[in-house]
């Protein structure tokens, strides 16, 4: 039979393995998120990832690589623990050691096309909260505790935004134009709000 279709062929042409490993890991930080693997947190972690997913815009990932998505998982994996143990110790602490601050983190212009993968790493950190998103400046607002830490989470902002992109390279060639213009997004530091 010519022109048909097998389900898995068609199944292969709307799914995407770059679209598949996304949406694992933004059910896995969902899942991260409140706390638990469940049945109901998984369902909804998928159905919030595909409704991000198509919403997002066309442009698509031409290839997923391993290496910058494993960093990024364990960076998220790393700063979790760490803060963690800060908010125990500020929870367990008498005195109110807290120095709220938001900050704005411009971010590099290759990570616009990932701000979803980058804010959900940002969230699940305690003691980090996102505030606001400036997709088309690919700015980030952000809540902190502590203030003397404003520094460090630019920083880390910036490298989970740099290993997103990384893991999840765009087919357009923007992140490369822009390099090579040197308007890479990263200039001028941080802005305080």
């Amino acid at each position: 039979m010519t022109g048909t279709t097998t389900p898995g062929r068609f199944v292969r042409r709307m799914v995407e393995p770059a679209e598949l490993a996304t949406l694992a890991v933004l059910t896995a930080l969902w899942c991260a998120l409140w706390g638990e693997a469940s049945i109901a947190n998984v369902a909804s972690g998928l159905a919030v990832a595909l409704v991000a997913g198509r919403t997002m815009g066309p442009r698509r990932a031409r290839s997923i690589r391993l290496g910058p998505l494993a960093r990024f998982h364990l960076l998220v994996a790393a700063d979790l623990v760490v803060s963690t143990v800060v908010i125990v110790r500020e929870i367990l602490t008498w005195r109110d050691d807290t120095d709220e601050i938001v900050i704005s983190v411009q971010l590099p212009a290759e990570a616009a096309d990932h701000l979803l993968m980058v804010t959900a790493g940002l969230t699940v950190t305690p003691g980090t909260a996102v505030v606001e998103v400036d997709r088309e400046r690919a700015v980030v607002h952000l809540h902190l505790l502590h203030a003397s830490r404003a520094d460090s989470a630019v920083a880390h902002a910036r490298r989970l935004a740099t290993l997103a992109a990384a893991a999840f390279p765009m087919r357009d060639g923007r992140a490369e134009a822009a390099r090579a213009t040197g308007t890479d997004g990263a200039e001028g530091g941080r802005t305080w709000s």
